[in-house]
């Protein structure tokens, strides 16, 4: 009899000891989840930074030097010969020369930005090379000229990058880009200045073609990239 009630008693401990484990495994889960929520949050807000300053800091270069960066026909003449001119007619389009690419290299040069790059495209984007990254790890910064949803002009694209290729892939989920869309602009995925854009270039994974102004769908992958456009 002894023996039967010391091994109840070691059952019984046992199931206490268990329920323990697992509300602690679930405090611990939990916290882990709203630490990776947070960590998130803080990288977006960092990101959302990033677009204004690369905007501010295109403006401040085109203050003081004229035109604007990528744009500007006195780079040579400036810093170095190895460093790439542009045509000078006040838009960063590449017609005859490499001016998307050379934004980066000239406001290096002019010290409004950190890093060294190429200015020239080479085989494809590659993040500190020939474009820089934002706060998000993997996650890079180009100028393009083009047209999204009937608005042509130039754009800061914010994307991963694909290898041997325009960087151009996905890095939020739709959710995401909604949020950052509505906190520094209007919410919509094709309306004012900040565009939702679909991951290599297939717009059903990111966004609802079927209406006007397009919204963002509610899918968990991350096919988003973002795209903000210049003055």
């Amino acid at each position: 009899m002894p023996c039967s009630s010391h091994s109840k008693f070691r059952q019984g401990f046992s199931l206490v000891e268990l329920s323990i484990v697992l509300v602690i495994t679930g405090l611990l889960v939990g916290g882990i989840l709203v630490g990776s929520d947070m960590i998130r949050s803080t990288e977006l807000k960092e990101f959302a930074e990033d677009l204004h300053t690369t905007q501010t800091n295109m403006q401040l270069f085109k203050s003081k030097y004229g035109k604007p960066p990528g744009d500007f026909n006195e780079a040579v003449d400036l810093w170095s010969s190895s460093v790439s001119n542009g045509n000078g007619d006040m838009q960063i389009r590449n017609v005859s020369n490499e001016e998307q690419e050379s934004v980066w290299e000239h406001l290096s040069k002019a010290k409004l930005v950190l890093g060294t790059y190429t200015g020239s495209y080479g085989s494809g984007h590659e993040i500190g090379v020939n474009v820089p990254e934002s706060s998000i790890s993997g996650v890079g910064l180009r100028v393009s000229y083009g047209t999204q949803a009937n608005r042509t002009g130039t754009q800061l694209i914010a994307a991963t990058p694909v290898p041997s290729a325009i960087m151009n892939d996905g890095f939020l989920t739709p959710g995401e880009a909604f949020e950052l869309d509505r906190k520094i602009d209007d919410g919509f995925a094709s309306k004012g200045d900040i565009y939702g854009l679909p991951a290599l270039g297939d717009a059903s994974k990111c966004m609802d073609t079927s209406v006007t102004p397009m919204t963002y769908l509610t899918n968990d992958n991350k096919e988003c990239a973002i795209l903000k456009w210049l003055p």
